[in-house]
This record gives C-alpha cells, structure tokens and sequence, in this order.
C-alpha cells in the first residue's frame, strides 16, 4: 500500500481529493480542495483514517498501538479506508496527541507540518491519542449459529457476523403486528473462539463504539484496558442492521429485513473522553 503524503502511525492526515482510490505515495502531494476546509478538517481527516479495516480477524503485534493498521498481523483490506476516501464530512470529532512527557496536543496544521518532517520515529510522542467524540455504550449479543437463513448484503466485510449490538423493534416497519429485533453486526479486529477467555468478555463487558465517520458510516469498538486506556476491537458499520423476527411470518429471506437506521440514532450518545492506545 503506498505511504500516505501526510500520516501517523500510516493512518492518513488528509482526505484524498482523488475519490474512488487510494492515496498517492509520498512523490505526489495531496492537494486539498478549497471546499474540504472546515472547522475541524485535520480533526475530521485523521478521524477518516482511523476508520481502516483489516481484510481478516488478526493478531496484534507488539509495540504498535491498536488504532493504526500496522499494529496488527494481517492483510489490509483492498478497499481498506471504505470505497469514498475523498469524501469530507465533519463528525464532531476532536483529536490530541500525547507527548512523551503525557502533555496533549490538539491536532493542528502545525503539528501535522511537524509530524511530517520528523518522520517514521515520531520523535517526542507517545501512540496515544486523545478523542472527544459522540459515543454510545453498548453490550454485544453472541448468536452461535449467527444470522445463517440471511443473505449477508454486499456492503459488509463481515460475511458471516456472530456478535451484534442489539434492540427490541416493537413493530417491523413493513407487516403490522410481527415484533422483533434490529441488530448490528460488529466485525472483531482480533480473532476469537467459542471458549477464549476474549469470548467471555464479549458476552459479558459492556463496551463504548465510538462515532468517527459519518462518510463512512464507521463506529470504533473500544474496550477499556488499564490505567483509563482503550484499545481497538473491533467496528460495527452504523448505517444498517438485520431485523430478526419473532412474528407469524417468514420475513427472513426478505430484501426488506435490512435497515438503514443510524445506530447512533438509536441507542443514547453522549460526548466522551477517550484514550486511545
């Protein structure tokens, strides 16, 4: 994958003016549209590329934080930033960098310029960012046998989801009377079986997604390790979800069981405080 003009960590800094592919190695600059600039632009493209996906559940690897691609042990997906990576949308997201010595400072064309010309050693920074952001606290939903009489849409890269975030649908939109479930696959970073000890925390823990891509409809699943830091789990694509019936009818095989309710939309958000390792 070609290194990013502006990055940290290999996560861009910038939105690619060039939609619909990836952005250009370090001999091309990116330059940036007068209309892409808003209040929060740098805030909102580092957010944009935090928002990767891996191709794979893989394994971390050691020293890297948990947020960048590099800090795992696997293929990056082909369409790794999603499919409108010059897409500009602000999500609210504000983001700091922690120094070496735990002061924070905001993300900034300043800090970018710098950062840029320090190089892969990233000389006087910590791999840990602070995020303010709208988040939501949520707890999964295992399904050992996983959604199998559905047709899992194009527009996922987790073909066959086995943990979701979950809520009661009081009436399915579409037939009068059959209640249900609406639920959101969460596709895991890191793998995991039945009987892991990381299963068990799944099932049990309660969880905050973190809203960083409104262009890409991306949701960051965080769980909290010590000391106040969180790492990268997972992320559940926000913008659609499975509606499970429990009615009289046979709705499953049904184009209509797919929603495209925001789960932000859904489930209380509130504005958090993350530290992200």
């Amino acid at each position: 994958m070609p290194t990013p003009t502006r990055h940290y960590w290999g996560v861009p800094m910038d939105y690619n003016s060039h939609w619909y592919s990836c952005w250009p190695a370090n001999s091309a600059a990116i330059e940036p549209r007068p209309s892409d600039r808003f209040e929060g632009y740098i805030d909102a493209a580092f957010a944009r590329g935090l928002s990767w996906h891996l191709d794979i559940a893989c394994s971390r690897r050691s020293g890297f934080p948990s947020w960048s691609w590099s800090g795992w042990i696997g293929p990056f997906a082909e369409d790794g930033w999603g499919d409108d990576v010059g897409l500009c949308r602000n999500s609210e997201v504000k983001i700091w960098l922690q120094r070496a010595n735990g002061e924070h400072e905001r993300l900034s064309e300043p800090v970018v310029a710098n950062i840029n010309n320090l190089g892969p050693t990233y000389t006087g920074y910590a791999p840990i960012l602070r995020l303010e952001a709208w988040a939501i606290e949520i707890n999964l939903t295992y399904l050992a046998d996983g959604l199998s009489d559905v047709i899992t849409p194009y527009f996922t890269r987790n073909p066959d989801p086995r943990y979701f975030v979950s809520i009661e649908a009081p009436e399915a939109p579409w037939f009068g009377g059959i209640n249900g479930t609406w639920r959101w696959p969460v596709v895991l970073s890191m793998p995991v079986e039945e009987g892991d000890e990381l299963h068990g925390e799944l099932c049990r823990e309660t969880f905050i997604c973190v809203l960083l891509s409104k262009a890409e409809g991306f949701g960051l699943v965080v769980r909290k390790l010590a000391q106040g830091i969180m790492e990268r789990i997972g992320y559940i694509s926000i913008r659609w979800s499975h509606f499970d019936s429990e009615g009289p009818f046979d709705v499953v095989e049904c184009f209509q069981i797919f929603s495209f309710d925001d789960v932000f939309d859904v489930f209380p958000k509130a504005r958090r405080t993350i530290l992200l390792r």
